[in-house]
Formats: structure tokens, sequence, C-alpha cells
């Protein structure tokens, strides 16, 4: 399951041919390359980019308001953080890698801007329309690094937890409160086969490993994580199987369903106690995942921080999401 300020990561590599070379020189093409070669959802960066006007502020920054009312603000120099947050809630800052090595912007018609990080990798930052941020790290060559450190903050030092279970991490606040979450690595080359990636946890530091020695890779290689912020409070999303799995058991009943359903949500992050959900509720429930799986979309659950101590399922909201 994936919450609300999502970073999850790939590895792409694009296949030799004649646009070879415009493809290795542009980090536009290497990113729409990577949808190319599959149909997984979070490997396409430009998908879903922010519809809304992206301002240019005083110092060159762009900000834009996603659909959920997220302000989301996207450097200009590398060396500027990216910035997420909505009214009330804290904002939470990511630094890119090698922030002070690279270029200023370059802002591609998508909306996406991109940075030259002179190492033989180039960083491309994308605003998404639910409130996240995309991040897609273009490795050029055999070269360049294989580790890139992205930096959190919520408005001071920021805690990462790793997710055993997932593969995911989870951001909170210096008080131990869910603000974001990173979701599992992932790599992939150009054919679609997976290159062996990982995470590394340091502080408020998550360094993503890309391990371009295990076996032959075509470059340019895409590393990706994407951002999506807890604007809420904490969110679950239930994948295409998983949507699928909790639909089946509503088909076969009352205590098949609250068993999947309960089982998936104590294995997610931020997990609460699934003993209130009873009756209408959890019948209701399952009538939205029947739904969603029927239309071949997901289930996201939308969970407010005071709700998930006081009011527990009583005050979540359940969204059906585009995988």
């Amino acid at each position: 399951m994936a919450a609300s300020i999502v970073v999850g990561i790939a590895a792409v590599g694009v296949a030799p041919g004649p646009a070879f070379a415009q493809v290795v020189n542009d980090p536009i093409a290497a990113v729409k390359n990577v949808a190319e070669q599959t149909s997984a959802a979070e490997m396409d960066v430009l998908r879903d980019a922010v519809t809304s006007p992206m301002e240019a502020t005083a110092s060159g920054q762009r900000t834009a308001l996603a659909q959920n009312g997220v302000a989301i603000t996207l450097p200009a120099l590398s060396s500027d953080s990216i910035r997420l947050g909505a009214e009330g809630n804290p904002q939470v800052g990511l630094t890119l890698p090698f922030a002070s090595e690279s270029s200023e912007a370059t802002v591609d018609p998508s909306g996406a801007v991109s940075f030259d990080n002179e190492n033989g990798s180039q960083t491309v930052v994308v605003g998404k329309s639910a409130g996240a941020v995309q991040v897609a790290t273009v490795i050029s060559n055999k070269n360049a690094p294989q580790r890139y450190e992205y930096t959190f903050d919520v408005e001071g030092e920021a805690q990462l937890i790793a997710d055993p279970q997932t593969g995911a991490v989870i951001v909170t606040d210096q008080s131990g409160v869910p603000i974001a979450q990173v979701a599992a690595p992932w790599a992939v080359d150009a054919e679609g086969r997976d290159v062996a990636t990982s995470y590394e946890i340091s502080g408020g530091t998550l360094t993503q490993v890309v391990d371009l020695d295990a076996q032959p890779v075509t470059y340019p290689v895409v590393a990706d994580p994407q951002t999506l912020y807890f604007w809420w409070g904490q969110a679950m999303k239930f994948s295409k199987s998983e949507t699928k799995q909790v639909a089946n058991a509503a088909n076969a009943g009352y205590a098949s369903l609250l068993s999947a359903f309960c089982g998936l949500i104590a294995s997610g992050p931020g997990a609460v106690t699934c003993g209130v959900v009873s009756g209408a509720l959890i019948l209701a429930f399952g009538n939205q995942f029947k739904s969603a799986a029927a239309a071949g979309k997901c289930i996201q659950i939308n969970m407010p921080y005071a709700g998930v101590v006081i009011g527990g399922p009583l005050t979540w909201s359940l969204h059906t999401v585009t995988c």
C-alpha cells in the first residue's frame, strides 16, 4: 500500500537505435521512454502533471496548487529544496541529489523542470495533480554516481522509518507524526528487466543505490522517487491486486470482507485497530471496493490525524483513484 508523500524509485535503460543519442542527451526524452517500456503507472514520470498554472516567484521558483489544495514549489536552482504544504499542516521539504553542483532549471512544456548534475546524471522534477512530486534521476553512463541522496525536512529535522513489509519509507516530524511516504524502490531496464536498487537511511537522508554493475544495462538509466503530501493526515492506497482482493472477499460475504480488509490495513503504514470496522460501514467499504475493481481502479483511504486516534474508521473517507 502507498500513502501520501510518495517517493518511488526506478532504473530504466534505453535500447540503442536511431534516436539513442537524442535520448541520452535529453532527460525528458529519457523519462518518456520509461513509460513506453512498461505499463506500470508509477514509471510514467510525466503522467498526471499538475494542471493549474505554475507561477514563477521572485526567486524564480515555480509554484502551483494541486487538485486538493496542496501547494507545490519546484526549485529554480537545484540547491533550492522542493516544498509541499497545505494550509494548517506541516510543510515538507526535499533536497535533490548533488544540489550544490548542478545547473539552473530548464523548464519543459510539460511543466517538468530539469537540472544537469555535471557528473553524468540529470534530475527531472514533476509536480503531480494529486499533490505529489516525482523526481527522476537520469543516469547517462557507467561513470555516473550510483548513489543519490534525498534529504527531507518537516519544518525542521525529519525522521525516516523503513517499512520492512512493503519496502516503503515513512517520513515523520520530530514527534513521530507521519507526514509522507516514500514508495518502495524499483528499477527496470529498457527491456523490462529488473535492475538492483535499494534504499539506505541516515537520519533525514534517504539514499537510493542503483547497482549498475549487477547486470548489463543500456543507458540512460532512470532512478525515480515520487513524493506525495499527507495533506489530510495519513493515507493508504490499495494496489489494483489488493483492491480486487477486497472486492472478491466482499462477494464472498461479511466475514471474508472483514478479514481481507483488516488484514491489509494491519500491514500498512500508520496501522490502526480494525476491530471497530463492522456492520454497515464495512459493507459500504466493500461496495466501493467492488465498484473500483470493476472499473480497473484502486481505492485510497484518507485518515485525518485526529481520527486515527479518536474516531478510527468512522472518520475515514474512501476514494476511487487511478492505480
